[in-house]
């Protein structure tokens, strides 16, 4: 007998999918001047809603592994479960983003954050530390694009400060330097097969997101 909660959830994640899907191929529509790739901007909302749901599987097994399998924990689990795929979709929506025209648009951003705080309060979650990481966390990023004069760009400072919302210090912490070594080992090693230069820009936000995900799984969902 399938399980009536997974499937609920199942269904509840691909409809996020779809949405985000559709409004991130409109966001394109809407901002067509400011894409890195306009020329190549040809997949439809529905193929890439369905690459962003193969992108998953991963990430949803790990999830399943963390979870607690009985207990007064199954219920935390379910609730949680929502929340990871409000989490997951966005984050492989703007992974895709990223990816396809190297921009995240501030809108996603903005209401990824809302649904970050949300978490924070109905799971009695430090909200106030959460704040804090992301100040802190968006701030050191700010340092580090000056740093590395544009090295860092403005959307993965967002992206850090969003992420802080939902994540909170620690993870953030795992997050930032997992994405750091995960986008210089890909830029390493696009460089020595020859796609990419020193001087070209490296998109380091779908980084952040691949170690953002394994931070949530590590320090968020209850075990």
């Amino acid at each position: 007998m399938i399980n009536l909660t997974f499937i609920i959830i199942l269904i509840f994640y691909i409809s996020c999918v779809g949405l985000l899907s559709k409004w991130l191929a409109c966001l394109f529509q809407e901002n067509f001047s400011q894409l890195s790739y306009p020329g190549r901007l040809c997949h439809s909302w529905l193929a890439r809603a369905a690459r962003i749901c193969l992108l998953s599987v991963p990430a949803w097994l790990a999830a399943a592994c963390a979870a607690p399998s009985s207990g007064a924990g199954i219920t935390i689990a379910a609730g949680e479960a929502l929340f990871f795929a409000i989490y997951a979709a966005f984050l492989l929506a703007m992974f895709c983003s990223d990816l396809e025209q190297q921009i995240i648009f501030d809108k996603q951003l903005a209401l990824f954050s809302v649904f970050g705080l949300l978490h924070s309060l109905l799971f009695s979650l430090p909200w106030a530390q959460h704040i804090l990481a992301a100040l802190a966390g968006g701030l050191a990023f700010l340092l580090l694009a000056v740093l590395t004069r544009g090295g860092i760009g403005g959307g993965d400072i967002k992206l850090i400060a969003a992420l802080g919302l939902w994540l909170g210090g620690e993870a953030l912490k795992l997050t930032s330097l997992g994405g750091i070594i995960i986008g210089g080992l890909w830029a390493l090693g696009a460089i020595l097969v020859k796609k990419k230069k020193r001087r070209d820009f490296i998109p380091y936000a779908p980084s952040f997101i691949l170690a953002a995900f394994a931070a949530y799984i590590l320090h968020i969902l209850p075990h």
